[in-house]
């Protein structure tokens, strides 16, 4: 009994080493480029635009510069950084990842700047989870949303929205699309499907 122990407990010291080890030499850009890649096809099947400039790998991750997703609403990044979480995507079966961005901006009528900003993106078939989202632009949002792709519309939502007065009658023509609330001068995203 205690030598299968021993062998288990030494299996799992060597699988640790070797995925630790492993990760500091991954080709961060190839990986960032085949991520790229399947994102066009998914958004292309969707009626979607993705593209951007280059990109290039970083500790942990690959950066995208220039991103520029477009369709119903259009949004930009100067930079996205993408970090993968290799273990908990493993326990959550699911794909799992920081992102962090820079000078972003939404068009939705008008253009916005979110400015910089980072979530935690959670892909979970059917939806896409955005947690701890937080921008620190004239448009800022704090909070979580999750979007539904193949219905195309947010499942739930509980963020706060704070835009300067003059954007107002921006989020007011949203109304029509977006589960937003404005309550005592302030605008929040919600929903609970």
């Amino acid at each position: 009994m205690k030598k299968t122990v021993l062998y288990i407990f030494s299996g799992i010291i060597f699988l640790s080493c070797l995925a630790v080890s492993s990760w500091y030499f991954l080709d961060w850009t190839q990986i960032g480029t085949a991520a790229m890649n399947y994102a066009y096809s998914q958004a292309s099947s969707r009626g979607m635009r993705l593209s951007y400039t280059d990109m290039a790998g970083v500790e942990g991750g690959f950066a995208v510069n220039n991103l520029s997703m477009s369709g119903m609403v259009n949004i930009r990044f100067g930079t996205i950084i993408i970090r993968p979480k290799i273990l908990t995507s493993i326990i959550s079966l699911s794909g799992v990842c920081d992102i962090e961005f820079r000078d972003a901006q939404l068009q939705l009528g008008r253009t916005m700047k979110l400015g910089n900003g980072s979530c935690m993106l959670t892909l979970s078939p059917p939806e896409i989870i955005m947690e701890n989202i937080r921008t620190a632009g004239e448009l800022s949002v704090e909070g979580s949303v999750s979007f539904n792709p193949q219905a195309m519309r947010i499942t739930r939502a509980s963020a706060r929205v704070v835009v300067p007065e003059e954007l107002s009658p921006a989020l007011e023509a949203m109304r029509n699309f977006l589960p937003l609330v404005h309550e005592g001068g302030n605008w929040y995203l919600r929903r609970n499907d």
